[in-house]
């Protein structure tokens, strides 16, 4: 057994503090490796990215509203400019309908004068053959009272008759001689429009060959068949550009959707509605940030890293701007949610993957530029 005594005591207690000391510093100097250790890990690990705080009031978001309304009147003109010429379509085809129906009528026009032709051909001849038989009977009668009147002429010198008898018997011989001449004028008149109806046979049995004899009917048929025609013919053209001119203007209707559809993608776009925190994120640094993803705030960078937010969403779509450095550099905007809004403030933020679920996002504000877009 060891004893102490009085004069050993310091002794004993200055031994004792040197361990405690010793333990102390082997203690800090374990932490101080492991917190480098860590530190380093991380800064190899940990992703960097360059904050960008965004509002309705901030400059570039102004500028792409602006953009955008120019978009949307541009869409607007364009969708004006397709409803009438589908309208102007929609005419050209009722129109052409309408003058193929007046084609086909006119081209059956001349069917009618064709049979009226040969109806009035068959009763002219009809006419014809009476006035034949009529002439040969007003001969007959003509000279029995020729022959009646030289009768009564010897008669009449003879004393057997009265003159009035006779004067009586000679006005009935010329009322016959001018129904004969009546005859004959008829007969005339009748074989004048049976030449009128030979010819416009004629003509109607040759309408399709251009060098013969046409009628006024038949001129007028054709001239209101050329024009129909020649309407047609422009309607038809006017509807092919149409048509073309309704495909280059539904073309430029989903270029336009297209770039809407980009523009509302952009972080820019969600800044119109809401203020936004968005952050750039390089190429370089893009491994493990995304949905979820841990975002911190260190001094410098390296020290004294605190959590202030997650990551809410990778966007699609490259973005060339400046890394957080200040070198040009490639890579894609997130969106953040950050709990310490002066955060947004630091030159950069480092990112780390979490395995933590990602909160649901608190509800949106009214959708304005939605609203624009509709």
């Amino acid at each position: 057994m060891t004893y102490w005594t009085p004069s050993d005591r310091p002794e004993r207690r200055s031994s004792l503090r040197t361990r405690l000391i010793s333990f102390a510093a082997l203690c800090g100097a374990v932490s101080a490796i492991g917190y480098v250790a860590s530190t380093v890990y991380h800064v190899a690990t940990d992703g960097f990215v360059a904050p960008i705080a965004l509002s309705p009031d901030s400059d570039l978001v102004i500028q792409s509203k602006l953009s955008m309304s120019q978009l949307l009147a541009e869409r607007m003109r364009i969708t004006a400019k397709r409803e009438a010429t589908a309208a102007e379509l929609e005419g050209a085809s009722e129109a052409l309908e309408e003058l193929k129906a007046l084609h086909a009528s006119s081209a059956k026009a001349l069917e009618w004068t064709s049979t009226l032709t040969t109806n009035e051909a068959l009763a002219g001849a009809e006419d014809q053959r009476v006035l034949v038989q009529q002439r040969a009977a007003l001969a007959r009668m003509i000279a029995d009272e020729e022959s009646l009147l030289d009768r009564m002429k010897k008669d009449l010198d003879a004393g057997l008759i009265s003159k009035v008898e006779y004067a009586r018997q000679a006005h009935a011989l010329d009322q016959l001689r001018v129904a004969s001449l009546e005859n004959e004028r008829a007969r005339i008149t009748r074989n004048v429009q049976m030449n009128q109806l030979r010819l416009t046979q004629q003509a109607l049995r040759g309408s399709r060959d251009r060098s013969q004899v046409s009628t006024p009917e038949m001129l007028a048929q054709q001239d209101q068949m050329v024009r129909v025609k020649c309407e047609m013919i422009r309607l038809q053209a006017e509807q092919r550009s149409k048509t073309a001119e309704q495909r280059t203007l539904d073309e430029e209707l989903t270029k336009l959707d297209e770039l809407l559809a980009q523009l509302k993608a952009r972080p820019i776009f969600r800044a119109i509605e809401a203020d936004t925190n968005v952050a750039f994120v390089p190429y370089t640094q893009i491994a493990g940030v995304g949905p979820g993803a841990e975002i911190y705030d260190c001094v410098w960078g390296v020290f004294a890293c605190k959590s202030v937010g997650r990551i809410a969403e990778l966007l699609p779509g490259e973005a060339l701007v400046q890394d957080p450095w200040g070198s040009p550099a490639r890579g894609q905007y997130a969106i953040m949610r950050l709990d310490d809004a002066e955060a947004a403030q630091s030159k950069t933020l480092r990112v780390r993957p979490s395995s933590r679920p990602l909160s649901p996002a608190p509800p949106a504000p009214s959708p304005v530029a939605s609203r624009l877009i509709e």
